[in-house]
């Protein structure tokens, strides 16, 4: 009896392998691929939501990895207007950058597919775990959940389920940073808030609040900066870098939880200030209070004489900060007038 050729061995093997792999490809694209579009109406629309809805949170709860946070929009108080403030785990101004950036997000959700929201989905864009979500009221008080998956690197998108609508959305998106955000994270360190177009008059006084006590003092006439006891014109770009620098100092420590101990100290502390500073802006006035250099605050790790602190009327508990910060409330005037022209230029 004759062998079989090994060529036509060699086919036949060549034809199961092939057939084997179509059957592999074929259950892997039922089992990875099965995310199928739904109805080709819910593709007509361009955002998850619809921007003639008119989108304004008022309430955001985030969910990740190290907790949940929830942030609420406060009214307007005197000095400023509403803000976003952290109120649970513990409650902090909120971090108004990462909050406006989170209502991007969720105003500019662009969809890129829609799928079925079924077990397989859900596993296949890791979303059959709550891992990071955000829960989001309304102005309407309407609710929405939007549950955050899978990222693929590949083309910058990100998997998202909506319980209320049922379905999952493959949508535009960067990673999101918050995703591994703790309580420091999305807490305001920042004592003034200030911005140098809202301002209208500036005064730091020694002490207290008294005429005779004006250590620095500024107004914005006709949208110029005058320093007032001199009535010296100011650089307004160099007045812009010293509020921005206020702006920049952050505390080392919230007071928030505070023995009756040190609330006591820190009524003494306050009793006679450094300095108090008075600022008039277009919202209204804030008031800023300066204690000296402080000595020890019970239940707060500060080392003697090295630290200060400072309360302010739109913040709800007193900030600790670095003496080294104390130079900002001594401002000079010769650093911030306006350049003397030459006389060689006037008459140019």
């Amino acid at each position: 009896m004759k062998s079989k050729d090994p060529r036509n061995r060699n086919s036949g093997l060549a034809l199961t392998l092939f057939m084997v792999l179509v059957v592999i490809g074929f259950g892997y694209s039922i089992l990875f691929q099965a995310p199928e579009k739904l109805a080709q109406g819910l593709d007509q629309y361009r955002f998850v939501f619809q921007k003639d809805k008119g989108l304004e949170p008022q309430q955001i709860t985030i969910k990740n990895r190290l907790g949940q946070f929830k942030f609420e929009l406060m009214a307007a108080v005197e000095g400023q207007g509403p803000t976003w403030t952290l109120v649970e785990p513990r409650q902090f101004p909120a971090n108004q950058a990462i909050v406006e950036n989170i209502i991007q997000l969720i105003q500019n959700l662009k969809i890129k597919r829609v799928y079925e929201m079924d077990a397989i989905n859900l596993a296949n864009f890791s979303l059959e775990k709550d891992n990071l979500s955000l829960n989001i009221l309304f102005k309407d008080q309407t609710q929405e959940t939007i549950q955050f998956g899978l990222f693929n690197s590949l083309d910058q998108s990100t998997y998202i389920a909506l319980p209320n609508q049922k379905a999952i959305f493959q949508i535009e998106s960067r990673p999101l940073a918050w995703e591994s955000y703790s309580l420091s994270n999305f807490i305001d360190l920042r004592i003034f808030t200030l911005a140098e177009q809202d301002l209208i008059s500036f005064t730091i006084y020694r002490n207290e609040v008294n005429a005779n006590k004006i250590r620095f003092s500024m107004a914005k006439k006709n949208g110029e900066w005058t320093e007032t006891r001199h009535n010296v014109l100011l650089d307004t770009k160099k007045v812009t870098e010293y509020i921005k620098s206020l702006s920049l100092l952050k505390s080392r420590f919230i007071l928030d939880k505070k023995s009756q101990k040190a609330q006591k100290q820190l009524e003494k502390y306050f009793e006679k200030p450094s300095y108090h500073v008075v600022a008039k802006t277009k919202q209204g006035t804030l008031h800023y209070t300066v204690s000296n250099v402080i000595g020890r605050l019970d239940g707060v790790s500060v080392d003697r004489w090295k630290n200060f602190v400072i309360k302010a009327s739109n913040r709800l508990h007193p900030y600790v900060l670095d003496k080294k910060a104390y130079s900002n409330f001594n401002p000079r005037l010769k650093d911030l007038r306006r350049p003397k022209i030459p006389i060689k230029k006037i008459f140019y």
